[in-house]
């Protein structure tokens, strides 16, 4: 990097030109000798002095220090300013003119002190500094970290893999989540919108929105109240200070810059600075690109651009009746959905630990509003650095509709949901349906929910067991059809882990397995296609009280009857009910299905999409293990477990309960973080049968 004067550039190669030297004369002596045995003239050779060496070797333990990030300081009294000493003609008459101490007259507590003074980049005294720029060779990015010892955060050898700006690649972005049901509760928004706007410009046109005053350099910097985001599991309390404008974007998305970024910068509310502008915390950053010039800019825009020509270094009130409420009311909504990484201030003194949230929403504005800020300020933009090792998330809010099983979006809040109503407690969750039909519907279903509790007593002539029985409905052969499923595997995913990571106490994960091929089944001259079979832990149902450690359900829509010839459904048929439901229940025991100990070892590695993990696993095998298991089953009309919680489904049971081992069972367990079993509904008044005898 170029330097400002003589004596810091023949300062900077004290170090290295004296090992320089020593090598040049260690070289000139093996030249030397060389001659002298080719018959040249002879030439003496002069020792080298073991004393002088010893010295140069204390000298450079004394020079040794801890690294870039904690550069050694002297605790000297005549030194100023942080312990650091000023230039002076004392250290400038200890070199030579050839640039080198003298070994022959060393002081090595001033050689220590000059060394110091050269690792720490600090400036000569009475030579002006030199002013950071965007784009002088002398000034700019590259060499930020030379002009100034307290920019020693912009040197990109030092701090490029923690650095701002970068490059956004989207599909590198984890998905992420905010809102009630995650730990990060809210996403950005400003509080105490009201504030005044002062313009000003310095290498970048600039808004002044935390106005602060200093009346001396020692003195308390004293700031008026405006706009800040509330304290959240990411961040403390944060205060708005300014908002700085780039052209073109200081951030590229997939390698490609914007025209124009506006970043917001926030410090801790709490922090007492002794500078002004603060430390920034948190960096929002809203993006613009050129959309021609029949594009309507926002009116924000348009009072800004009026004033750019007036701005100046003092920041001053330009652009009439625009305060930070519009800039709220316009770009708090761009705001919801963002990007978000580690990094830090984009220029001097390049503060690192910042936070970044860039809107996924790019503004578009006219041709003629991107040049006028491009004409005002130029280029200002700093070079990009790696993500490196670093996490960059992509956030959205929670869904308005998004439930879950636990937590502010369990299942008591469900039925206050207009579209979950059916999942409540009948005409106190439907009356706020719209209209008569519709709550007469709810309620009906709020009436047959599922899951319930089977009880077993089966009804006997002459047997008065004095309370319900399960009445035997005889011969209800199911016939099963495999369709096309044998030609494609299987798929596995876990519902709800679409943000990540998967490990939120609140949520709704359910490991399932995707069935392709359209496989269906019959029951009572109704045709049903399986599409996906669901893992509960614990089971939905219970048996005589009791749940069992888990619940597979089959899961299959109403698809056509059996016709008799005239195009006609063969009678009966189910075709009331839309779904049909199978479930079947285990409990801990020392042997798990082949296939269920297969799908527990991929758990862990379930997605919320569905992959191919057991590539060789075909439902034709599912269908042959279960095959002498549904011999015997009990059937009730009940709803979905899930929201909606709509009616008519046709529930069957497998009567016997399937073992599972312990290891199996708690590689599914732990995908669900906690259980997936919604709580038990009443019956209502309605039976529960049983039947028997299966067909393949």
């Amino acid at each position: 990097a170029p330097l400002p004067t003589r004596r810091l550039v023949k300062a900077k190669t004290v170090a290295t030109m004296r090992r320089s030297l020593a090598g040049c004369v260690l070289l000139l002596s093996f030249a030397a000798i060389g001659s002298a045995l080719d018959g040249a003239t002879k030439v003496e050779v002069v020792p080298h002095k073991a004393a002088e060496e010893s010295k140069w070797n204390e000298v450079d333990a004394e020079l040794l220090v801890k690294g870039p990030s904690q550069p050694q300081q002297l605790a000297m009294e005549d030194w100023l300013e942080d312990g650091y000493e000023p230039y002076s003609d004392e250290l400038d008459a200890y070199v030579t003119d050839s640039g080198v101490p003298d070994p022959l007259n060393d002081d090595s507590a001033r050689h220590n002190r000059y060394e110091n003074w050269l690792r720490n980049y600090k400036r000569i005294p009475n030579e002006k500094p030199v002013p950071w720029s965007y784009e002088n060779a002398d000034s700019g990015p590259d060499v930020w970290s030379s002009l100034n010892k307290n920019y020693k955060l912009c040197d990109p050898d030092l701090t490029g893999a923690m650095s701002s700006p970068i490059d956004i690649v989207t599909m590198s972005a984890v998905p992420t989540c905010y809102g009630p049901s995650y730990p990060l509760g809210s996403g950005p928004a400003w509080e105490n919108a009201q504030a005044t706007i002062t313009e000003a410009f310095d290498r970048s046109f600039y808004l002044e929105v935390q106005h602060c005053t200093q009346e001396c350099k020692i003195c308390e910097v004293k700031c008026t109240e405006g706009p800040y985001v509330p304290e959240s599991s990411e961040h403390k309390r944060m205060k708005l200070d300014r908002i700085i404008f780039h052209t073109p974007s200081e951030h590229l998305i997939d390698s490609s810059p914007l025209d124009m970024e506006m970043q917001f910068m926030h410090c801790l509310a709490d922090e007492i600075s002794d500078h002004i502008p603060c430390t920034p915390k948190l960096a929002m950053a809203i993006l613009f690109k050129d959309g021609g010039d029949s594009v309507v800019n926002p009116d924000w825009i348009v009072k800004l651009l009026g004033t750019l020509k007036d701005v100046g270094t003092d920041p001053k009130e330009l652009a009439k009746g625009l305060d930070f409420s519009e800039l709220n009311q316009a770009l708090s909504p761009l705001l919801s959905e963002y990007y978000s990484y580690m990094g830090s201030q984009t220029y001097p003194p390049c503060y690192l630990g910042v936070q970044w949230m860039i809107s996924k929403s790019v503004i578009t504005l006219s041709t003629s509003a991107i040049e006028g800020f491009k004409m005002r300020q130029g280029a200002n933009v700093r070079p990009n650095f790696m993500l490196g090792r670093r996490v960059l998330t992509s956030l959205r809010p929670e869904t308005a509709d998004h439930w879950t099983y636990q937590g502010p979006r369990g299942q008591a809040w469900w039925p206050s949901l207009k579209e979950y109503a059916s999942c409540g407690n009948g005409a106190e969750d439907c009356e706020k349906l719209p209209d008569q039909k519709s709550r007469d519907i709810c309620i009906a279903d709020s009436n047959n929910q599922s899951p319930v509790d089977l009880y077993t007593n089966e009804c006997m002539a002459n047997v008065n067991w004095g309370k319900a029985c399960v009445e035997p409905v005889g011969l209800r052969p199911l016939i099963f059809e495999l369709g096309q499923s044998n030609n494609d595997p299987m798929k596995v995913l876990l519902k709800d882990c679409d943000c990540l990571p998967c490990n939120n106490e609140n949520n709704a994960y359910t490991l399932t397995l995707e069935i392709p091929g359209q496989p269906t089944m019959t029951y009572e001259n109704s045709i049903y296609t399986l599409r996906e079979i669901t893992f509960h832990t614990p089971s939905e149902h219970s048996i005589d009280g009791s749940r069992k450690a888990m619940e597979i359900q089959f899961l299959m829509d109403r698809t056509g009857c059996v016709g008799n010839g005239a195009g006609q459904c063969v009678t009966p048929n189910n075709n009331e009910f839309s779904r049909l439901h199978y479930a079947i229940l285990f409990e801990t025991g020392d042997s798990t299905p082949q296939w269920v100990s297969r799908v527990a070892n991929v758990a862990s590695s379930a997605k919320g999409y569905g992959r191919s993990l057991i590539p060789d696993l075909r439902f034709r095998d599912i269908s042959v293990n279960i095959h002498s298991l549904l011999s015997t089953y009990y059937i009730y009309e009940g709803s979905q477990t899930t929201p909606p919680c709509k009616s008519k489904v046709t529930w069957l049971v497998m009567k016997t309960v399937l073992p599972i081992k312990a290891d199996d069972l708690k590689m599914i367990q732990n995908v669900h973080v906690g259980n997936n079993a919604r709580q038990l509904k009443d019956l209502n008044g309605r039976k529960i049968s049983v039947a028997g005898t299966t067909q393949f």
